[in-house]
């Protein structure tokens, strides 16, 4: 639409032009002759009117396009900038999951071990560990599977060691015992004979 409108002013600043020129070759001409200096000015000032009219209705039309431009640059603008926001929040989103996968990822083993290890403050050293992986927090459920296998093996030699010395306590006290009753009957009979 513009460009036909230009178009037709581009024609008509042209035509301005040759009727310029015509007007100056007349003013030329009128000189030459030794007309009067008022119809060299007239002829002159007709033709820059009608230049000047033409190149005020060529500004004119290029002025509504560039507004024309402008308005089709800032919808442009406007939509690049709704689709920056849209990308924004998806990659907002999109970081949120991955925080919280990486976060359970982490607390889910850890809070396995704590569970083992209260248990295994309570005393009970029957807490069964299932190491899944070999990462950091499996390599502390891993740890402490071994503990708990130590410390299992430590209280059953303990144990061994105490039924060991309770035998042992419980044969010295029979052999003290029948010491005992042995040197009571020697010192009865020794008194009995005297």
């Amino acid at each position: 639409e513009i460009g036909a409108e230009e178009d037709k002013l581009l024609i008509q600043v042209a035509e301005g032009v040759a009727n310029y020129r015509k007007a100056m070759e007349e003013a030329v001409k009128l000189n030459g002759e030794g007309k009067k200096s008022n119809e060299i000015d007239k002829a002159i000032k007709s033709a820059d009117k009608v230049v000047n009219q033409g190149l005020k209705l060529l500004l004119d039309v290029n002025a509504k396009s560039i507004e024309k431009e402008s308005g089709d640059l800032h919808h442009i603008i406007k939509t690049v900038s709704q689709w920056i926001v849209a990308l924004c929040l998806v990659i907002f989103v999109m970081g949120l999951v991955a925080a919280w996968f990486i976060t359970r990822a982490i607390t889910r083993p850890l809070n396995e071990a704590v569970g083992v290890a209260n248990q295994l403050a309570a005393g009970d050293l029957t807490a069964k560990i299932d190491v899944t992986s070999k990462d950091e927090t499996g390599q502390l459920l891993l740890a402490m599977q071994n503990m708990t296998d130590k410390l299992s093996s430590i209280i059953g030699e303990v144990r061994g060691a105490a039924d060991a010395l309770s035998s042992a306590s419980e044969e010295v006290s029979a052999t003290a015992q029948s010491m005992s009753q042995a040197t009571s009957e020697q010192a009865a009979s020794v008194e009995e004979t005297s």
